[in-house]
């Protein structure tokens, strides 16, 4: 599925922040991504915004990534924060 078609699990649609974290995945994860397509996702409003992303790389299993986004006018970038490994596509997303 297109990042651009994502559907929020609350069933608003728009675009998590993936590619500007994908680099400190990899070096966290230990691996290089040729594929990093976001699946689906969940979001929580802080001073920001939470997203818990569940990400397809290689093979048959999947990431959850949690990265934060900051209000508009702190004009800062997304912000990678953890990473679960080795999920599969029908493991619920979770707050962690």
């Amino acid at each position: 599925m297109e990042a651009s078609k994502l559907k929020l699990l609350d069933g608003i649609e728009e675009t998590p922040p993936l590619h500007p974290v994908k680099v400190e995945v990899e070096e966290k994860c230990g691996k290089n991504f040729t594929k990093f397509d976001a699946v689906c996702y969940k979001k929580q409003v802080v001073a920001g915004m939470n997203y818990f992303v569940k990400v397809r790389g290689q093979g048959a299993y999947s990431s959850c990534l949690a990265i934060y986004v900051a209000l508009p006018h702190e004009n800062q970038p997304p912000s990678f924060h953890s990473v679960q490994q080795d999920k599969t596509q029908e493991d619920e997303i979770l707050y962690f």
